[in-house]
C-alpha cells in the first residue's frame, strides 16, 4: 500500500466557486415532481449565466416509506419517478403526451407515481434492447441484485426481505415467472441512468460540478443489505445484530435511534468501494453525510426501543480511506464533519486534504467571535442543510436577546442585504472557504413553508418543497452574477448554452 502522504492534498479546494443545494425534486416540471430531463438542463443553463459552477443534491436512490432519499432500497439505482415522460416521447417510445394536473408546488409522491407508472410501462413495451441497452447492463454490477431484490419484495407484498419465505431470501435467481418485471426494472434502471448522463454531460458541458449526497447508513430492507449481508453485523436469520443512531445529549434524553444495520468493518471494504465508485459515475464530487461514523459509531442493542443503552465503538479511520483513495484515485469526496467530533476526526480529514464543512447559523456564536468569525480556506460553508430550518424560519425562532446580537453582528461585519437569510448569504459568499453553496430557500428568503425535511419526524411535509417555476431564478440571474463576481467566486469560462 503506498504511503497515505501521496494523498495528503488530493482532496484540498482551492479554487473559490459557488453553488446552489436544490433536490431535484424540488425543480419545476409538469409531472409534479423535477425530472432528469429539460428541467434540470434548463436549471443548469441558469447556474450557468448566473456564474455558479456548483450544484449540490440530494440521494437520488428509490425511495422507501416516508420517502425520505436518506432509507433508499439501493445505494446503486435511481428512482424511477425521476424519469422524464418528454424524453421517452423523443426517443420514440410514447406519442406526446399531456401532463397531468398535479401539485405544482409540493411533491405528492404517490400521485406522481400513478401518473407515471403507465407511461413507464407503454414505453418499455415499445422498447428494443440495442448495444447500448447491453453495454449498460454488463457495466451495473450491481443491477440483477437489485432487480432481484425488487421484483422478490413485489411478488411478497412490499414486505421487507428479511419476512420473505424462505425460498425467496435465498434465491440466487430470478423465477422465470417473474422475467418480464425483472426486464422492466432493468429498463426503468437504464432510461434513469443514460437520462442522467445526459443531464450530467450538460453540467460538464457548463463547467458544473454536481455535487452527490451520500449516506454512510443503509436501510435494513434494501438491495444493499440483501445481496452483500456480510458487510453489515447481522444475524444468521438477517436480523441486525446492533443498530446505528446517536447517545444522548442536551437536546434529546433518549439519544436518536436511527435503525440502520452496522457494517462489519473487516468485510465492507467492497461494498464501499463499489458504491463510491458507482457514485463517482454519477457525481463529480461526493458528499458523505455523518462522516464522523468513519471515527466513532454508536452500537445500540437490536431489541432496544431507544439509543440510551448504546455504547460507543471505534470506526475503520484510515485504514478503510486508504485504501480507497489509492483505489479510486480520482474520487472526489465531501465528508460532512458536522457535530460533536473528536480531534482524531480532523486528523483523518487533514491526511488527505479533506475541507470541513460549515453551516452559517452555526458559525455566528461566542466562540466564533472569538475568533473574528474567519472560515478556513479549505471549507465548504452554506447557510444550513437540508435538516436545517430555513434562515428566516431559524431567525425568527431565535429570543428577542438573540435576535438582536445577530443583528449586531450582521452590522459589524458590513453584511449588504434585507433580510437575515440575505446577509447570511452574503456571510458565506465573503468568506474564505473555497466553495460557498446556497440553499435556493435562503436565497429566496423563504420561511418554514420550505423546509425540506425537520429532522425526527417522517413523511409530510418532508421532502416536498418545490419551486413552481423559473421566472423568479431567472429574473435574478444578472443580480447573482455581480454578487458572485464582486464575492471572487466566478471562475473565467464563456457564457453558453447546453446544445
Amino acid at each position: 500500500m503506498k504511503n497515505a502522504a501521496v494523498h495528503s492534498n488530493s482532496q484540498r479546494l482551492t479554487e473559490r466557486r459557488a453553488g446552489l443545494l436544490v433536490p431535484l425534486f424540488s425543480l419545476p416540471g409538469a409531472w409534479g415532481i423535477g425530472s432528469a430531463g429539460r428541467p434540470a438542463i434548463r436549471f443548469l443553463e441558469n447556474l450557468h449565466l448566473a456564474g455558479f459552477t456548483l450544484w449540490q443534491i440530494l440521494p437520488l436512490g428509490p425511495v422507501g416509506f416516508g420517502n425520505s432519499p436518506y432509507q433508499p432500497l439501493s445505494s446503486f439505482a435511481g428512482d424511477e419517478i425521476y424519469i422524464d415522460i418528454d424524453d421517452l416521447t423523443e426517443r420514440g417510445l410514447l406519442p406526446a403526451v399531456a401532463a397531468p394536473d398535479l401539485n405544482a408546488a409540493r411533491v405528492d409522491y404517490a400521485a406522481v407515481r400513478a401518473a407515471k407508472l403507465p407511461w413507464l410501462r407503454k414505453a418499455f413495451a415499445a422498447f428494443e434492447p440495442d448495444e447500448n441497452y447491453k453495454t449498460f447492463c454488463s457495466q451495473a454490477f450491481w443491477l440483477e441484485d437489485y432487480v432481484r431484490y425488487r421484483v422478490l419484495k413485489e411478488k411478497n407484498g412490499l414486505r421487507a426481505w428479511t419476512d420473505w419465505p424462505e425460498t425467496d431470501r435465498n434465491r440466487r435467481d430470478i423465477p422465470a415467472e417473474l422475467e418480464q418485471k425483472a426486464a422492466f426494472h432493468r429498463f426503468l434502471q437504464y432510461m434513469f441512468y443514460t437520462q442522467w448522463q445526459r443531464v450530467h454531460d450538460c453540467a460538464r458541458e457548463l463547467g458544473i460540478d454536481i455535487i452527490g449526497d451520500l449516506p454512510i447508513y443503509v436501510g435494513h430492507d434494501s438491495a444493499d443489505v440483501k445481496s452483500m449481508p456480510g458487510a453489515f453485523q447481522l444475524e444468521p436469520d438477517g436480523s441486525l445484530a446492533a443498530k446505528a443512531g446517536c447517545p444522548p445529549d442536551c437536546f434529546t434524553e433518549d439519544g436518536q435511534l436511527w435503525g440502520n444495520p452496522l457494517y462489519d468493518w473487516e468485510h465492507a471494504y467492497d461494498f464501499w468501494k463499489q458504491r463510491l465508485s458507482w457514485n463517482a459515475r454519477l457525481y463529480d464530487v461526493v458528499r458523505i453525510d455523518h462522516f464522523l461514523g468513519f471515527d466513532r459509531y454508536w452500537s445500540i442493542p437490536p431489541a432496544d426501543s431507544t439509543a440510551r443503552n448504546g455504547h460507543w465503538e471505534e470506526g475503520p479511520k484510515e485504514i478503510l480511506f486508504d485504501r480507497l483513495i489509492q483505489d479510486l484515485p480520482d474520487l472526489r469526496v465531501i465528508p460532512e464533519d458536522l457535530g460533536d467530533k473528536r480531534s482524531s476526526v480532523q486528523t483523518l480529514m487533514n491526511r488527505y486534504g479533506m475541507p470541513n464543512m460549515k453551516i452559517a447559523q452555526h458559525s455566528l456564536g461566542p466562540a466564533e467571535e472569538r475568533q473574528e468569525f474567519r472560515v478556513p480556506q479549505n471549507a465548504v460553508i452554506c447557510t444550513g442543510v437540508h435538516d436545517n430550518e430555513p434562515v428566516m424560519m431559524w431567525h425568527k425562532n431565535q429570543n428577542r436577546v438573540e435576535r438582536q446580537r445577530l443583528n449586531r453582528i450582521f452590522r459589524r461585519l458590513g453584511l449588504a442585504g434585507s433580510t437575515p437569510a440575505e446577509k447570511l448569504c452574503r456571510y458565506c459568499l465573503e468568506s474564505e472557504a473555497a466553495w460557498a453553496i446556497l440553499p435556493l430557500q435562503d436565497l429566496w428568503s423563504l420561511d418554514e413553508s420550505a423546509r425540506i425535511n425537520s429532522p425526527g419526524t417522517c413523511g409530510d411535509p418532508n421532502w416536498q418543497w418545490r419551486m413552481t417555476d423559473f421566472a423568479l431564478l431567472e429574473a435574478m440571474l444578472p443580480r447573482l452574477r455581480h454578487l458572485l463576481k464582486v464575492t471572487g467566486r466566478i471562475p473565467y469560462q464563456p457564457q453558453r448554452l447546453y446544445q
